[in-house]
């Protein structure tokens, strides 16, 4: 829900249940004008208003809007994180399905998840639970069905036609469609999954959001198609999704739309096909789901394909559990009471928790008096206090905030498609391409918004500047005058020793990161180590929320670990390899995950003496060749390539050069 604003959702809750505005107004006791001026953002409705809406459409605000909570209890939130996990490594491991269900009944016996759309999210886990232990599909529609009335109270799998779909609803349709499917009707799951990405589609929330949930979407669409044998259609949904999962999933799903779409070419195109096949194969390995690396390797020999794994496939499989620690839970009535709490729990006074961020008397204000602020301040704040601001609560934004980030999203984006050339004018035909903007000149435009030149956002659109240059001219001494004049921005002086003991935002993290590159490039290596030690101690004394810690914590490890072996110090690089490795395997982050095996494969060779002990790191090499393929880093895949060639004779690319 994180992008929605409070507007457009009442409008599209309206217009969903077949309601005149007039009708809505009589139905909530308020005045027509006044739903008039929401939907046509005239006026924002109060806090109080917002609620009295949500409780005439049967949706109570305390169940998702953070400012009506009776009692927030942050181990909710762990919980809710954990049965996610166990149920996606339920998949491929069913045994841990028994304390997926466990968790679930836990949560069940807790405070407001007995209706609204946290009773919603329990039949969402609850459905894909029964379909992982493989329960009659009659059983998963009728639990489907329930949760889908819950928002969505006339939903009927016939008559949808692809409406925005909101909370819980996509996962709930599909674990429906899949449901009809093993029913024998693959025509109406079809339908439905395609209906379902047109509703994500229209989803009037920042990209980010809506394309994290349509790659599983489009996983199981394109399967659908296959199984139909609609090639075509099928290859391009496959497509799509295999671009989405890099751009948008770190490589969650990567390799299973690899291994589809050779399936997919199997019958034309052998070539590509085998790469696909093996690079799935190494892939699936590397993320520790070994069942489905063998699944890929039989399926290659029916094929012919004679390609080596080295025995990659049966190394021995250990997945990590989830540690989730949101610290103290936090009791509150309010908005005001919720930051006041968490700056408790992270002991901080207003001074230290706002510096940088906003001014005591606006923190003040918004403790003291639940007086709203921008979505920007409330997002740095909660990365002070170490939390991560969309698992919390959904926050309804203005429009103007609500355009704001999008616009931050697309620079976000652009910067890692490494796009930085100019826009060009925009066509006049609709039906001509238009072409999306490069990160220089959106970047531009959002430092011309009055919030992005102060505090925060003006350190965000000057680091953002920075790393344009770099990519333009490399690591030099401007680079770096850019990069500290960034962090005194929020942060004052640059002092090293000093980071161990700072709250960071999300934001300061990028700066030093990129500082810590910086020194290494340009010849002061240790010095950058020490940035990167430093900055990985604060992540981790002060971020108690791992998702958050996520976000940069193995970007900033992977670069610690590399620089650190540059150096010699190959044991200890090894030992920090294998961390970075288990925190990715648990987020299924395979682009990163494909750098810390080269490094853990590097480090194992150079420290290995005897001619067995060095031929271990052969499988690990293999795999970071086949998941870099994948993923897309050619230069990581050639590296490794010539690497292996050199020290062992083996050529990797071999079978399909």
């Amino acid at each position: 829900m994180f992008g929605f604003t409070r507007e457009g959702l009442i409008q599209f809750l309206r217009k969903r249940a077949e309601w005149t505005q007039a009708e809505l107004a009589k139905q909530s006791e308020l005045e027509w004008r006044d739903i008039h001026r929401y939907e046509n953002l005239k006026r924002s409705p109060r806090d109080e208003q917002f609620k009295q809406i949500m409780d005439t459409f049967g949706l109570p605000t305390d169940t998702f809007f953070c400012p009506y909570l009776d009692v927030f209890d942050t181990g909710i939130f762990a919980l809710k994180d954990q049965i996610l996990y166990e149920l996606h490594w339920g998949a491929h491991y069913p045994d841990r399905l028994k304390k997926a269900e466990t968790l679930l009944m836990e949560l069940m016996k807790a405070d407001s998840f007995d209706s609204g759309i946290n009773r919603q999210f329990i039949l969402s886990c609850m459905a894909r639970l029964y379909e992982l232990q493989g329960k009659p599909p009659g059983e998963i529609l009728d639990i489907t069905q329930e949760g889908l009335s819950i928002t969505y109270p006339d939903f009927d799998p016939g008559d949808f036609a692809g409406d925005i779909l909101l909370f819980a609803e996509p996962e709930l349709i599909q674990s429906q469609a899949l449901a009809l499917h093993k029913k024998g009707s693959t025509g109406k799951a079809i339908a439905l999954l395609q209906r379902t990405k047109e509703g994500l589609d229209k989803l009037p929330q920042d990209s980010r959001s809506k394309e994290t949930l349509l790659a599983p979407i489009l996983l199981n669409l394109s399967r659908l198609l296959l199984a139909s044998n609609d090639y075509n259609k099928a290859l391009e949904v496959c497509n799509e999704g295999f671009t989405l999962s890099n751009k948008r999933n770190r490589g969650m799903y990567t390799p299973d739309f690899a291994f589809l779409k050779a399936k997919i070419l199997s019958p034309d195109k052998p070539k590509e096909c085998g790469e696909l096949l093996a690079g799935a194969c190494g892939s699936f390995s590397l993320m520790r789901k070994q069942n489905m690396a063998k699944e890929v390797k039989e399926y290659a020999k029916s094929l012919g394909f004679k390609f080596e794994t080295y025995g990659m496939e049966d190394e021995p499989v250990q997945v990590p559990d989830l540690t989730v620690a949101y610290g103290d839970n936090i009791s509150c009535k309010n908005l005001g009471e919720f930051f006041k709490g968490l700056r408790f729990a992270a002991d901080l006074d207003i001074k230290e928790a706002c510096k940088g961020i906003c001014s005591e008397s606006t923190l003040y204000k918004l403790e003291n008096y639940s007086t709203s602020t921008d979505i920007f301040t409330q997002e740095a704040l909660l990365q002070r206090y170490g939390r991560f601001a969309s698992k919390y609560f959904a926050v309804f934004m203005s429009v103007k905030d609500h355009n704001v980030l999008q616009l931050r999203n697309e620079v976000n984006l652009s910067l890692a498609q490494g796009k930085y050339a100019d826009m060009k004018e925009k066509k006049d035909s609709e039906s001509e391409p238009k072409v999306i903007p490069g990160a220089e000149t959106l970047v531009s435009e959002l430092g011309k918004i009055s919030i992005f030149k102060k505090n925060m956002n003006l350190q965000y659109v000057q680091s953002v500047e920075a790393e344009i240059y770099r990519d333009k001219n490399r690591y030099d001494d401007k680079h770096l005058e850019m990069l500290l004049k960034a962090w005194h921005t929020t942060q004052g002086k640059f002092d090293v020793d000093k980071i161990p003991m700072t709250r960071l935002t999300y934001g300061e993290i990028v700066t030093l990161n990129q500082i810590g590159l910086n020194y290494c490039g340009t010849g002061e290596r240790r010095k950058g180590v020490k940035v990167f030690e430093n900055l990985c101690t604060s992540m981790n004394r002060y971020y108690v929320d791992e998702m958050e810690r996520m976000r940069m914590y193995p970007t900033v490890l992977a670069n610690r670990v590399k620089h650190i072996g540059i150096l010699g110090d190959r044991n200890y690089a090894l030992e920090l390899a294998k961390e970075g490795d288990e925190m990715c395997v648990k987020h299924g982050n395979l682009d990163t995950l494909s750098r810390f095996a080269i490094a853990r494969a590097y480090n194992m060779l150079e420290l290995s003496t005897e001619k067995e002990e060095k031929e271990k790191s052969i499988p690990i090499f293999a795999q970071a060749y086949h998941a870099s393929k994948v993923v897309g880093e050619a230069n990581n895949q050639e590296n490794v390539r010539r690497h292996v060639k050199e020290r062992f004779n083996i050529d990797l690319g071999a079978e399909f050069s």
